[in-house]
């Protein structure tokens, strides 16, 4: 049953008790720059080569707001990297008696059946509510994209085509919040759209098999009708890995989104890479697959009751002998803006492969299908070596022995299995 709305009929009692969002009224829609600047030369009548310079900026994207955030007083209380204490928040003395208890406009809420409630609650400025989130808010989002691009072409009549791309690009984004208790603003690299290197190489060829051609050339009309005129087309794809950061480690919304809650051991936001050369750790008493190692082990994580600390399992087994980086106590933390932690994911490559070829059937104007009617028949091979990528997140846990790699176990790769696909396409 599709519950039926209550409309206004509830007036100041809707949605008590509960976290909701709506949209500003003078939401404004980003505006999008994008210009390119293209040289191009062909050196001979078969090839071509060009170089650009691509780039796109968004000045005013539209970010979202909590306009009902517990105070900053509060959450610092509670933070000890601040000389709180987290059971001022989290033990007994943090709550008190919900003056809410039993009341109807709350039914279906924790407000409506708690004994107690946290005190955080009432540090809001409309405490009979959680979250109010106000979309597009403010329009101080940011994005930026340059790339330098190169394309080269070869085409040797019309038996051979080859094609060749290269890009690198940097992209940034701005705005929003890492952490809009403590106003700390965000800042940081794309993880999808900020590649070192991307290549590209296809081609189109005519197999050398036929009449006039280097291979069987004087077989017979049967034999040069089924091997003639097939084309084989491949197909190379790599990218060096995108950007990666240890979102969502220890928990989920706030801080945890953006990786705010890392910081250097010696304080403040991250500031040096904590990327190493991408390493294959072998099976060992732990571990029954190889590992790829592409983050330092040299983490820790805070006690969350007394900011002490604690090397990473990773560290230890590595023989860490300082700990440079390391996840904060909890929640109450104040954000860190970490721009970029400089990792790289591992990458990935495929090569595909096309082989087709069209056969004529003049008789088609006989059956009313024209005298241009063919038949084409192709095999794709999809990933044709059956290659596997490891193009995932590294471990995030700093709790964790893993931190810093990628299992390489069977439900591991990121890649599709090899495919090959047979088809065929009548032409009239």
């Amino acid at each position: 049953m599709v519950p039926q709305p209550t409309g206004a009929e509830l007036g100041y009692s809707q949605d008590l008790g509960k976290s909701f969002s709506f949209y500003n009224p003078k939401y404004v829609i980003p505006a999008l720059w994008s210009w390119s600047a293209t040289y191009e030369i062909a050196p001979t009548r078969h090839d071509v080569f060009s170089v650009s310079y691509v780039g796109k900026r968004v000045p005013n994207n539209p970010e979202s707001t909590n306009i009902d955030d517990i105070s900053p007083q509060w959450n610092a209380q509670c933070d000890i990297e601040r000389g709180g204490n987290r059971q001022l928040c989290d033990g007994n003395a943090g709550q008190v008696a919900n003056p809410f208890l039993g009341i109807a406009g709350f039914a279906g809420t924790g407000y409506y059946n708690s004994s107690t409630l946290s005190k955080f609650n009432f540090t809001r400025p409309f405490p009979e509510f959680g979250d109010i989130t106000e979309n597009g808010a403010m329009n101080n989002g940011k994005t930026w994209y340059n790339s330098f691009q190169a394309v080269g072409s070869h085409q040797r009549s019309r038996s051979l085509t080859l094609h060749a791309t290269y890009t690198h690009a940097r992209a940034y984004s701005s705005g929003g919040w890492v952490d809009q208790l403590n106003q700390v603003v965000r800042r940081q690299v794309s993880t999808s759209n900020d590649v070192n290197h991307s290549i590209t190489f296809s081609g189109v060829g005519v197999l050398p098999f036929g009449s006039n051609r280097l291979l069987l050339s004087n077989a017979n009309r049967f034999v040069d009708e089924v091997v003639n005129g097939w084309e084989l087309a491949p197909l190379y794809t790599y990218y060096s890995g995108f950007a990666w950061r240890p979102s969502d480690s220890g928990g989920n919304g706030g801080i945890y989104d953006q990786a705010g809650n890392w910081e250097m051991a010696t304080g403040g936001p991250i500031n040096k890479s904590m990327g190493v050369s991408h390493t294959t750790l072998p099976p060992d008493g732990s571990h029954k697959d190889s590992r790829i190692r592409g983050v330092t082990p040299c983490v820790g994580y805070k006690d969350t009751d007394t900011g002490d600390i604690i090397p990473s399992p990773a560290a230890t087994a590595a023989g860490c002998s300082a700990i440079e980086f390391v996840r904060a106590p909890n929640s109450y933390a104040v954000g860190r803006q970490n721009e970029d932690f400089g990792v790289c994911q591992p990458g990935a490559y495929k090569f595909d492969m096309a082989l087709s070829k069209n056969f004529g059937i003049p008789e088609g104007s006989r059956i009313f299908l024209g005298n241009e009617t063919n038949l084409q028949i192709r095999v794709d091979l999809l990933n044709a070596f059956n290659h596997a990528d490891w193009d995932e997140g590294y471990n995030n846990d700093p709790t964790s022995i893993d931190f810093g790699t990628i299992g390489k176990g069977p439900s591991g790769p990121t890649n599709e299995p090899r495919y090959l696909q047979l088809s065929a396409k009548l032409s009239w």
